[in-house]
């Protein structure tokens, strides 16, 4: 069995799951699955309990969000269980899988995985909000996660690359789904309705 049919073997959860790779204009990529969106208020709900004022260091404007350590708050396996089940059920693969992460990737076996959250934080969108140009350090062998969990027009995209001259645009993003990539690939947003709630995390 080769990496893309293991990747659809396990991915593959649900039949309103279709899983997709996408590639980024280098050896790295993208994969995007997604979480139903029956548990999605209960995370939103939580995280609303956490907002908090003048966060001083941050790529995200017009918005109010937690802190960085989301995941430490009381409460968080529980309401976040759906998305931390679907990481650890998938990361092994995509840390090892040369469809995902190219020839220049770490093998890291099971044997040496252990995945945890870093750092955790959610995110609500004013209107004209957007995400600048980012990345998420470059420690080998670490990824992060972004999970929709609330997009007022239906749908929203992340870009992804370089620069602006060298990006891939993922489209068509919906409701409960979640990117999985390297934390070291660049990305940014800039189609934040008032409302788009999306958590993210280090893992």
């Amino acid at each position: 069995m080769n990496n893309t049919q293991q990747l659809e073997q396990i991915y593959y959860q649900s039949p309103d799951e279709s899983p997709a790779i996408h590639s980024i204009p280098s050896t790295v990529h993208v994969l995007k699955t997604s979480i139903d969106t029956k548990y999605l208020d209960k995370m939103i709900r939580f995280s609303e309990k956490h907002y908090v004022e003048n966060i001083e260091v941050d790529n995200l404007s017009k918005r109010v969000r937690t802190d960085w350590f989301l995941q430490n708050k009381e409460g968080f396996q529980e309401s976040f269980e759906p998305m931390i089940e679907k990481v650890y059920a998938n990361i092994t693969l995509f840390v090892n899988s040369d469809v995902i992460h190219g020839a220049t990737h770490i093998n890291l076996s099971k044997a040496m995985m252990q995945t945890r959250i870093i750092e955790c934080w959610t995110a609500l969108f004013k209107d004209g909000g957007s995400t600048a140009p980012h990345t998420h350090g470059n420690a080998p062998g670490t990824f992060s996660t972004v999970l929709y969990l609330n997009l007022p027009r239906g749908k929203t995209s992340l870009a992804f690359g370089n620069n602006a001259n060298n990006k891939r645009i993922i489209n068509d993003i919906r409701e409960g789904d979640m990117l999985i990539f390297p934390s070291s690939l660049t990305h940014w947003g800039f189609d934040h309705d008032e409302g788009r709630i999306m958590t993210s995390a280090n893992w």
